[in-house]
């Protein structure tokens, strides 16, 4: 009996463990693909973990891809073989401070760069660096001096009194729109508004930063550690983003003007405030929680966390939730209604 139990107990710890292996948890990097270990979250790799294939990865994920903090090795036979990359992922990518490395002998056609750029230390050459959607935008020795080298590098910042040294909001957001220039990557943007979107975002990043009385910020340790938190924050970024895209793409309309005109508006991308309901799988809004008057909302193409949030703020079927809802006047389950691109609590 006691070595039933002990086998019982056994068999609850292994179930209980949010771990996959081999092919039950989908890596979605077909490099890192063929085995797996570590966390695991409707059938795909999330948390913290450890893949291999042609290549290795150890470290965070998100479903499906490298996220957080982690270390990918290439393999042998990779055009990047002995390349190591130490740092920050975002879904996939190479976003924020991260550290590349090669072995001094390989001669490896994708890793010439880093030996032409790095530092040889020991037997390995080494690049550090801040990366943006796997793009290295600014070499850098840590993640604590990124945001002042870059200043120095750039020659943008005079002396001020002192050892202080500035620089104006608008170097800054002249300087990162170089540096960001086609790498805001937003399939639904006119190309005629990527510009608007562009300086929209870098504002929100800069805005973020303390100024002195006239309007200039100053680089110290305090600045630099603000401005490395924020970019290294990339939930943030892609909320800041979306923001953008919502006030430069979609057109702000009274939700009865819209009620009214929506038949000679399809096609058109609309912003609308009001209050959402979700009930029965099916996502409406009206103009306040008196009215009767409603507009279906396609919400399958927004983001799972969106979603989320919808069931848990909106399933009051009298007091619904404060919304404003982004998307094109098109066919919503026979009628005509919105298909969202995003929703946003107010």
């Amino acid at each position: 009996m006691k070595h039933l139990f002990s086998s019982v107990i056994l068999v609850l710890v292994f179930l209980m463990t949010p771990i996959a292996y081999g092919k039950e948890c989908k890596v979605n990097d077909p490099d890192i693909a063929k085995h797996y270990e570590g966390g695991c979250k409707n059938g795909l790799a999330h948390g913290e973990g450890l893949a291999r294939g042609r290549d290795e990865y150890k470290g965070g994920f998100r479903n499906g891809n490298p996220h957080g903090f982690g270390v990918y090795k290439w393999g042998k036979d990779s055009d990047w073989a002995t390349e190591i990359y130490e740092g920050s992922w975002y879904e996939g990518d190479k976003t924020g401070f991260g550290t590349v490395s090669v072995s001094a002998n390989s001669s490896a056609p994708g890793i010439k760069w880093v030996t032409e750029q790095g530092q040889l230390v020991g037997k390995r050459y080494v690049h550090h660096g801040y990366w943006y959607k796997d793009n290295l935008i600014h070499t850098c020795e840590s993640q604590e001096n990124c945001f002042v080298s870059f200043v120095e590098k750039h020659n943008l910042a005079p002396k001020g009194k002192g050892n202080a040294q500035k620089i104006s909001t608008q170097q800054l957001r002249t300087k990162l729109t170089e540096l960001l220039k086609d790498k805001i990557d937003e399939s639904d943007i006119p190309e005629e508004l990527k510009d608007k979107v562009s300086a929209c975002f870098i504002d929100m990043v800069v805005n973020e930063l303390p100024t002195d009385k006239d309007g200039f910020i100053i680089l110290n340790e305090s600045t630099a550690e603000k401005m490395n938190q924020l970019l290294a924050r990339q939930s943030l970024m892609q909320e800041q983003l979306k923001g953008c895209v919502a006030s430069s793409v979609f057109t702000p309309i009274d939700f009865n003007v819209l009620k009214v005109d929506m038949e000679s508006m399809r096609g058109e991308r609309v912003s609308v405030e009001g209050i959402g309901i979700h009930m029965m799988d099916l996502f409406i809004i009206k103009k306040d929680e008196g009215s009767t008057n409603m507009i279906s909302v396609d919400i399958s193409n927004i983001d799972r966390d969106q979603k989320i949030m919808i069931l848990n703020k909106c399933a009051n079927p009298i007091l619904g939730c404060k919304v404003t809802v982004y998307g094109s006047v098109d066919d919503v389950s026979f009628e005509t209604g919105i298909v969202a691109k995003l929703v946003e609590f107010r």
